[in-house]
């Protein structure tokens, strides 16, 4: 070899290796960067020792979040969030297939109408899937075309959230207890019909997105224990809904005095009656035979709500729809159709001709 090529192959190399410790202190950078709230992002469940007192609950909570949920214990810093009296301190959780979330239209307006519109104490924790079931079909829906994203396009809309907590599922998890049996007749007398998570894959599908929101609920009771403080609200909601207006801010839902839901896309409870959230799975673990509980999501938390004495009321003036793989599907129409906010073309322009709102 040529002493002109010597030099030109260790110039190459020197210039890879720069580029390559270049692009390790932007990763590490990225990873160890926190906004005003400090973001946790792990890819997989974190078991938290058993030994910690203050974390009676194993579920995943990174090292960041603990840092994030110290500066609680300090009463000055506490008080100089907001007037908890005006800003109630609510943890909102989003659980479910990403999907539609990763557009700028749907994160961006959540952040801006959901979180921002709820509290100025808005503490966002997520539990979010990659990976979607398959094509899904309701008679009064249409089908649900599946949306398959990825971690990279996931974490960069979550990241405009600023999660405490952030758990991101790439692959199916079995959830299904064999020693828990679903049945059609007991699907007729337990809702009236046979339910359309009847089957082995709806089964599977539903069971996951209850485990979801059980595991998520877990979330926040860790984060309570670290930063010694309950939350005044709980929100759950999904992911993939368009926030076409402001919410109504906490404060209001609160003085309802009972929960508030649309369907099962988004239910706001207060802290005092959160437990109706995760009560279905709570019994569906301790299930021994045939299932005699609720067999479609929306029937869990109605149920769960009612055997706590908690009213459990529908509000159609909350300004959110799903959004679908395309606005031209029938489960599109239907999604906008049962709007009151704003007519079928009106959201349909909302939701799928803005794409990038400031």
């Amino acid at each position: 070899m040529s002493y002109t090529m010597r030099w030109a192959s260790i110039v190459i190399v020197t210039a890879i290796s720069i580029w390559l410790s270049i692009d390790l202190i932007i990763l590490q950078a990225e990873h160890g960067k926190h906004s005003e709230k400090t973001t946790a992002f792990i890819d997989q469940q974190q078991v938290v020792s058993s030994s910690d007192a203050s974390s009676p609950v194993r579920v995943g909570l990174d090292w960041s979040t603990k840092q994030y949920a110290a500066q609680f214990h300090d009463p000055a810093a506490f008080q100089q969030r907001a007037n908890r009296a005006s800003h109630p301190y609510v943890a909102l959780y989003l659980t479910g297939n990403a999907r539609s979330f990763i557009y700028p239209s749907t994160y961006k307006r959540m952040k801006k109408n959901l979180v921002d519109s709820l509290s100025r104490n808005t503490l966002v924790f997520a539990r979010l899937k990659t990976w979607d079931t398959r094509v899904k079909n309701q008679t009064r829906h249409g089908y649900f075309a599946p949306m398959i994203t990825n971690y990279t396009a996931v974490r960069r809309a979550i990241r405009h959230l600023s999660p405490v907590h952030l758990s991101i599922e790439k692959a199916h998890k079995n959830s299904v207890r064999s020693e828990c049996v679903f049945s059609k007749k007991e699907a007729r007398r337990s809702d009236g019909f046979v339910s359309i998570y009847f089957g082995e894959a709806m089964i599977d599908r539903f069971v996951g997105q209850m485990k979801a929101v059980y595991d998520c609920y877990q979330d926040v009771v860790v984060f309570e224990n670290l930063a010694g403080f309950k939350f005044d609200a709980i929100v759950r909601a999904r992911p993939d809904v368009v926030w076409i207006a402001p919410s109504a801010n906490a404060t209001s839902f609160l003085a309802r005095g009972h929960v508030i839901h649309l369907f099962d896309e988004f239910i706001f409870t207060p802290r005092a009656f959160s437990a109706g959230l995760i009560a279905w799975y709570n019994a569906y673990l301790e299930c021994n035979g045939v299932w005699n509980g609720s067999y479609n999501p929306e029937g869990a938390f109605f149920r769960g709500f009612a055997d706590l004495g908690v009213r459990y009321r529908s509000d159609r003036n909350i300004p959110m729809v799903i959004r679908r793989d395309n606005q031209y599907t029938v489960s599109a129409e239907v999604a906008c159709g049962r709007m009151n906010v704003v007519t079928g073309r009106e959201c349909k322009r909302l939701v799928y001709q803005m794409d990038d709102p400031n």
